[in-house]
């Protein structure tokens, strides 16, 4: 017993680098250095540990977004016993069965909440814990137990790519006889780690090709311009924006920053395969559409609602070849001659310019164009009239 105490002993300051620290520490296995059982100096850590999840983010722009409707679940169960742990020395002990607390789950949830991103991937962690404190230990020695990750829906549903890294994380608890006069079992050390020896803190990314899941997203600027027809500057043309992809059914809240003459409502989360804006931009003006998840397809319509007016329409996509030529004309019975669409995958950011020129006044919208000055011309005759009369009539009256 005493033999088997003492390679036990072996152990005890694996985190004596750490054991100083209030907060959860860590140490790899491999890592450990030599000590006694029951002697360790270093200070008894709390028992409530601490585990991280990590979702790496991007975006073309350095950017904040709207993290994607997701929830992360972890299930703390009983690991094996029996499993040998080498410190550098080689010395080994086995391990025992971790003795559960009265709280074996915990989770993490993104909900559209402001996130980080940038175009080579911004680290948005954050952290969920295990209490150890009602948990009895009848000896000392180092307790096993194993970290199972799930999600309450497929990842692809919430526009995630699913990481390389293993669902699965053990967690060892070294325990040791209390000290300082203290009755019972404190906890000195944690060690958390994946693929048999690998340090982790968490649910992350490591070196090399172990990657944390991710989140990639887009964005799409839509521009607006307007040649030959300045009584129209300030008009505020009508856009339809669609967004299509029928793998995100989770809700999706997007980011809009317009600028210049525009009207527009501020976006609502709802699932990328329903998702859709209704902005009005006058020339000039554009409005961005930030954190679109990837592979999203976005369709644009614009409407011409300019009474008795023709214009010649057309769009780029990221200033390139003109495309999309044709004359939208407000009074036409065919819809699809009232209006252009541009279509673009959001396999990358875009920006879609959708350009007017005046081909047309006709009849009807001369007079809808000119009557309002018209009336106030009358207006101000008739005024004039008045004024005449009346300074005839007061000059007779004198008289």
């Amino acid at each position: 017993m005493k033999k088997s105490l003492k390679k036990m002993g072996a152990l005890v300051l694996a985190l004596m680098i750490v054991s100083g620290m209030s907060a959860v520490a860590w140490a790899a296995p491999a890592e450990m250095p030599d000590g006694t059982a029951g002697s360790n100096n270093g200070a008894a850590l709390e028992k409530i540990v601490s585990i991280e999840k990590e979702l790496v983010v991007y975006n073309p722009d350095e950017a904040t977004i709207a993290a994607p409707s997701i929830t992360y679940n972890y299930d703390l169960t009983s690991g094996p016993a029996g499993q040998q742990v080498t410190d550098n020395e080689g010395v080994a002990a086995e391990t025992k069965a971790g003795i559960l607390p009265n709280v074996t789950k915990a989770s993490v949830s993104y909900s559209n909440e402001d996130i980080s991103a940038a175009a080579d991937g911004a680290s948005n962690k954050k952290t969920f814990t295990f209490d150890f404190s009602n948990v009895y230990y009848p000896a000392a020695g180092i307790y096993r137990y194993v970290v199972t990750e799930s999600t309450n829906v497929d990842k692809a549903a919430a526009g995630i790519t699913d990481g390389t890294i293993s669902n699965v994380r053990t967690l060892d608890v070294y325990v040791r006889d209390a000290q300082n006069g203290e009755s019972g079992r404190q906890i000195y050390g944690y060690v958390l780690f994946s693929d048999g020896t690998a340090k982790s803190s968490g649910f992350v990314g490591t070196s090399g090709d172990q990657t944390a899941d991710q989140y990639y997203t887009y964005n799409v600027t839509l521009r607006k311009t307007l040649s030959g027809d300045s009584a129209m500057d300030n008009h505020e043309f009508p856009f339809h924006v669609d967004f299509t992809n029928d793998a995100v059914s989770q809700n999706v809240l997007l980011k809009m920053a317009p600028s210049g003459n525009v009207t527009a409502a501020a976006p609502q989360a709802a699932a990328a395969s329903n998702m859709d804006m209704a902005p009005a931009i006058a020339n000039g003006g554009q409005v961005k559409y930030i954190g679109i998840p990837a592979n999203t397809q976005v369709d644009v319509f614009e409407t011409n609602d300019v009474t008795g007016t023709t214009y010649r329409n057309s769009y780029t996509i990221d200033e390139g070849t003109e495309q999309g030529v044709k004359n939208i004309t407000w009074d036409s019975a065919n819809d699809a001659n009232k209006s252009n669409t541009a279509t673009v995958s959001t396999a990358a950011s875009h920006t879609i310019t959708f350009a007017d020129t005046l081909e047309l006044i006709s009849p009807t919208g001369i007079v809808m164009r000119f009557a309002p000055y018209g009336l106030m011309m009358a207006a101000g005759i008739a005024l004039l009239i008045l004024a005449i009369r009346r300074k005839h009539r007061l000059a007779e009256e004198e008289f």
